[in-house]
């Protein structure tokens, strides 16, 4: 990817950005143990997005293309070192279904919750994106949300913000 083609990803970035600074804003004002484990992930995120910023700002730029004018016609081409003009202005499949995969996960644990959230996205991706036996994935969705729900509610009495169905009273 150089910077030519690094103009269409840069919205990624922003969506990242937003999604960072709502969990800032959302935290202010609760006590340190709650805020504690999100502000611990949105720091791993921007150092890591801080640091794919660096490496796209500072990656070499490919050469300007060329023109150039075939002796004794009046033709002009355009030739560049690659050799293909757009290469990796789209995004790879994979990249846009994991993507994907993680918009679903953030839309549903605002809807229905962190724990059931967490439970429907680690059977669905490792169902439809890794290929494992839906049991196997069921179990290890009921090992995950375990953990989660014993680690953090019961032994930390961290308290689980509610849903946005449940703060409507729609579920």
């Amino acid at each position: 990817m150089n910077r030519q083609n690094t103009a269409s990803h840069w919205w990624m970035h922003g969506v990242i950005l937003a999604a960072c600074a709502f969990v800032i804003v959302d935290g202010i004002g609760q006590p340190f143990r709650y805020k504690l484990f999100p502000y611990a992930v949105v720091g791993v995120i921007l150092v890591l997005s801080i640091a794919e910023w660096i490496r796209q700002l500072t990656e070499p730029r490919p050469e300007e293309p060329q023109a150039v004018q075939d002796e004794g016609t009046a033709v002009e081409t355009t030739v560049t070192s690659s050799g293909a003009e757009n290469a990796g202005a789209e995004y790879p499949p994979q990249v846009v279904r994991l993507f994907g995969w993680i918009l679903a996960l953030m839309s549903a644990t605002v809807l229905i919750g962190i724990v059931p959230a967490a439970a429907v996205f680690i059977l669905g991706f490792l169902v439809w994106e890794a290929g494992i036996r839906w049991w196997w994935a069921l179990l290890a969705a009921a090992l995950v949300v375990g953990l989660v729900e014993g680690l953090f509610v019961h032994v930390l009495d961290l308290q689980v913000p509610p849903s946005l169905l449940t703060t409507l009273g729609i579920f």
